[in-house]
């Protein structure tokens, strides 16, 4: 997932990439509180030193298990 988002390259920025990794796996866009708190998701593993590359996989794994993508409706 993240992978994909990061190589695709009409997809560019964060908050455009986030908006394409919620919406894949959830099937909706983000409201802009969750827009926000992913965003500051990203920002802190970025800034605890994580390397570039294991951030957004992080950030996927996150999305992956929200309830809402676990249990459907």
């Amino acid at each position: 997932l993240a992978d994909s988002v990061l190589r695709d390259s009409s997809t560019t920025g964060t908050p455009a990439r986030l908006r394409r990794m919620f919406l894949r796996t959830l099937g909706r866009e983000p409201t802009a509180e969750e827009l926000q708190e992913l965003a500051g998701y990203l920002r802190e593993l970025q800034e605890s030193g994580q390397p570039e590359g294991s951030a957004w996989p992080s950030v996927a794994h996150a999305l992956l298990n929200l309830k809402e993508f676990i249990y459907v409706r």
